[in-house]
C-alpha cells in the first residue's frame, strides 16, 4: 500500500489537494515545453490545418489549381512571366549528351545518329513541330503550368522512312483518368491511386489514359480510359512531399496572391479613368440651374433650353463666363501607396514560383552589382538543382535510352560500352571575364579538370577542340599566325613565364579559354543579367 493511498485513508481532503498540486505542476513543465507553433489559443484562431496525405489533398484541389494557374498563364502578365523565366533558365536552348565510348568509331557513330534524330522535328516529335530541345521545354512548360508532363514512346516500323523507329508523344496530364483512384485489384495484388496503378512493391505498373483529351470538342464522357504500361510512359513533376503521385503546378502558392494583384490594379484603373473622364465642372454661384460640367476633352458647356452643346477648347482659348457662373477643374486622387504595394506583392509572387523579383518585374532600381549577383546565384542553384533532379532524370534520360535500345534493336549503333553525359544549356554570367579566369585558375590548381569547366559554361569540349583545330588550320592555310596558335607564338607570356614548365607558347587551357571568351564576346555578353 502505497503513502498516497495511506494518505487518502486518513484524509481524502489533503489526498486530492496533493493530486491536484501535482497535476498543475505537471501542466506547468509540460507547457515550458511546448511548441507554440502548435498552442491552440487566440493567435492561431482561424488557422485551419489538414492531416491529409499528398495524395488526399491533390484529389480534391488538383484540376482546380491547375486550370486556375492555366487561366493565370493566360491572362496574367506575371504569370506567363515566371513560367517563361524559369523554362528559359531550366531548359534554355536544350540539354545535349555527350557520348562516351569504348573507341572513337563507336561515339561517331551515336552522336551522328543522335544528332539526326534528335534535330529533325518529323523524325522524334510525334506531331511534327518540335526537336528535342523544344520537347524539354514545351515538357517543362507544362509541369511549371500544370505540375507535370507526360511523354510517351511511339514505336514506328522498321520499314518506316524514319532514321531511328521512334517517337516522342508529350500528352497533358489531363489524358490521366484520375476518376480511377482507390480501386484494389486482389488478383494482381495491385492499387491505383490518382489514375496510376501500383503493384505490390509500390513500382508504378500502368497509366489509366484517355485516348484523347477530356477538354477537347465532342469528347464523350463515356469514353472509358485505356491502361498504358509504365514502360511506355515517362511522368515528370516536382516532388514536394514523399509519397506524392502527382504533380502540383508551381504558382499554386501565388494563385489568389495574383487574382488578388489583378484585381486591385483593374479596380486601380477604373478609379482613374473615372476620376480623369472630367476636366472640371461649371457651376451657378447665384444658386440657378446647374449646368453640367466640362467634358474630358475639355470642353465648355453650352446650356440652352433643350439641349446642352459641347464646344472644344484649342490651345491658348480664353473663356468668358456669364455672371454669377463659375469653373472647378478637377483633381484626379493619387494613391502614393499603389507602387510600394505592387512591389511587395510581387516579391511573393516571385518566390512562390522560384524566380528573383528582377526577373519577374524587370525592375532593376534597387539592386547594385553585389546584390544582383548574389540573387542570380542563388536562382542558379536552383535552376541547377530542378535540371539535374527532375529534367535530366525524368526526361532526357529516359529518351536517349529508348533511342539507344531502338537503335541497337535496329543494328544501327553498337550499345555495349555505349554512355553519355549531359552537358547543360550556355550559362549567361553575371561577370563573364571574372567567371572564366576563376574557372582557368581551378583547371591550373588540378581542382577541376578542363571538361568538367567547359562543360559547366554549357560548351562541349570535344566540339570546342575540333572547331579550334579546323580554325587554326584554315589560318595556316591563309599564311596567318593567331595569338591562340601556341605552335607559332614566340616569346614567353607573363603568365607563361611565372608557372612551373612555362615557356614561350600559350597551354592548352589558354587557347580554350581564349576560345570561350570569343564565344562570349560574340554573344555579346557584356556583364548585366539576362532573364
Amino acid at each position: 500500500m502505497g503513502i498516497e493511498s495511506t494518505i487518502a485513508a486518513i484524509s481524502p481532503g489533503w489526498a486530492l489537494k496533493r493530486a491536484q498540486a501535482r497535476a498543475a505542476l505537471q501542466r506547468t513543465e509540460t507547457s515550458t515545453r511546448r511548441f507554440e507553433g502548435a498552442d491552440r489559443g487566440r493567435r492561431t484562431k482561424g488557422w485551419i490545418t489538414v492531416g491529409g496525405s499528398p495524395n488526399a489533398e491533390a484529389r480534391t484541389a488538383l484540376h482546380v489549381l491547375r486550370d486556375r494557374c492555366r487561366d493565370l498563364k493566360r491572362n496574367n502578365p506575371w504569370g506567363a512571366s515566371a513560367i517563361r523565366i524559369l523554362v528559359s533558365n531550366i531548359v534554355g536552348t536544350g540539354i545535349t549528351p555527350r557520348f562516351i565510348g569504348t573507341n572513337t568509331a563507336q561515339e561517331t557513330a551515336a552522336s551522328d545518329l543522335w544528332r539526326e534524330w534528335s534535330t529533325d522535328p518529323f523524325q522524334i516529335d510525334a506531331d511534327g513541330r518540335c526537336d528535342f530541345a523544344g520537347l524539354q521545354s514545351a515538357a517543362t512548360e507544362e509541369m511549371v503550368e500544370a505540375g507535370e508532363g507526360l511523354m510517351r514512346r511511339r514505336r514506328r516500323r522498321a520499314s518506316s522512312d524514319r532514321v531511328v523507329p521512334l517517337q516522342i508523344q508529350l500528352l497533358e496530364p489531363d489524358h490521366i483518368d484520375t476518376a480511377r483512384d482507390g480501386e484494389v485489384d486482389a488478383k494482381s495484388n495491385s492499387r491505383t491511386v490518382l489514375g496510376i496503378k501500383f503493384n505490390r512493391n509500390a513500382e508504378r505498373r500502368s497509366y489509366w489514359l484517355y485516348p484523347e483529351h477530356p477538354g477537347s470538342i465532342g469528347f464523350i464522357r463515356r469514353v472509358v480510359s485505356e491502361e498504358v504500361p509504365a514502360a511506355e510512359i515517362r511522368h515528370m513533376y516536382r516532388l514536394d512531399r514523399v509519397g506524392q503521385v502527382r504533380g502540383i503546378p508551381w504558382g499554386s502558392p501565388a494563385v489568389l496572391r495574383i487574382h488578388g494583384l489583378d484585381a486591385y490594379e483593374d479596380s486601380e484603373s477604373m478609379r482613374n479613368i473615372v476620376a480623369t473622364s472630367y476636366a472640371g465642372f461649371v457651376k451657378d454661384i447665384d444658386g440657378g440651374a446647374a449646368l453640367g460640367a466640362l467634358g474630358p476633352s475639355g470642353a465648355l458647356p453650352d446650356v440652352n433650353d433643350l439641349e446642352q452643346e459641347i464646344d472644344e477648347i484649342e490651345s491658348g482659348t480664353i473663356q468668358y463666363l456669364d455672371p454669377g457662373k463659375d469653373i472647378t477643374f478637377t483633381t484626379p486622387p493619387q494613391n502614393e501607396t499603389f507602387p510600394e504595394y505592387v512591389r511587395v506583392q510581387l516579391r511573393a509572387i516571385a518566390k512562390a514560383y522560384g524566380v528573383t523579383y528582377e526577373q519577374l518585374a524587370g525592375d532593376l532600381s534597387n539592386v547594385n552589382f553585389s546584390s544582383a549577383r548574389m540573387g542570380w546565384i542563388d536562382f542558379q542553384s536552383d535552376v541547377e538543382r530542378w535540371r539535374r533532379q527532375i529534367v535530366i532524370p525524368h526526361f532526357c534520360e529516359p529518351t536517349l535510352r529508348w533511342f539507344t535500345q531502338t537503335a541497337a534493336a535496329a543494328g544501327l549503333i553498337a550499345p555495349e560500352g555505349l554512355r553519355w553525359e549531359w552537358t547543360p544549356p550556355k550559362r549567361t554570367m553575371v561577370d563573364p571575364r571574372t567567371d572564366v579566369n576563376m574557372e582557368i585558375a581551378m583547371v591550373r590548381a588540378g581542382m577541376k579538370s578542363l571538361s568538367a569547366a567547359v562543360g559547366s559554361m554549357g560548351f562541349d569540349l570535344r566540339q570546342v577542340l575540333e572547331e579550334l583545330a579546323k580554325d587554326l588550320e584554315f589560318a595556316k592555310s591563309l599564311g596567318l599566325v593567331l595569338q591562340v596558335d601556341g605552335s607559332q607564338t614566340q616569346g614567353p607570356s607573363q603568365d607563361n613565364a611565372n608557372r612551373p614548365g612555362g615557356g614561350g607558347s600559350r597551354d592548352l587551357i589558354d587557347m580554350v579559354a581564349h576560345q570561350i571568351e570569343k564565344e562570349l564576346e560574340m554573344r555579346g555578353s557584356n556583364g548585366t543579367i539576362t532573364s
